[in-house]
């Protein structure tokens, strides 16, 4: 794909350095696994696939906001025959802000909540 020829992201295979376990998400185009490492790491990841439709505008952003501390980032990209683009993302084990926010299990202090504030505030002047 010509977008990633720009990015020094690394290429990786299905079944030699990553393998997809179940279904975490889709919608419109877009369909997110949890996968893990074959060999070379012990964490879990995200395998993001998408389809034509959607990849110039989706991978564009995750490309350009991928030095942020702050933001998921996107390790490398899946060679692969099915006419998708296939990214290796970071997992977030806790999951998003969101659906931290929305259980509300956590005891959130204020000064987590000024410490989260703020991390959130860096991220979006980065994307800006």
């Amino acid at each position: 794909m010509a977008i990633l020829s720009k990015y020094n992201l690394e290429k990786y295979q299905f079944g030699i350095d990553i393998r997809k376990s179940h279904r975490i998400y889709g919608m419109s185009g877009k369909i997110i696994y949890e996968g893990k490492w074959i060999s070379r790491r012990d964490k879990t990841i995200v395998i993001v696939e998408m389809n034509e439709a959607i990849v110039e505008r989706e991978a564009l952003f995750y490309l350009e906001v991928n030095g942020h501390d702050n933001i998921i980032r996107t390790l490398g990209y899946v060679e692969n025959s099915l006419n998708l683009t296939i990214f290796i993302q970071e997992y977030a084990s806790q999951g998003d802000l969101a659906d931290c926010l929305m259980d509300n299990q956590l005891n959130i202090t204020v000064p987590i909540l000024v410490e989260m504030f703020t991390q959130v505030a860096d991220a979006m002047s980065y994307i800006a």
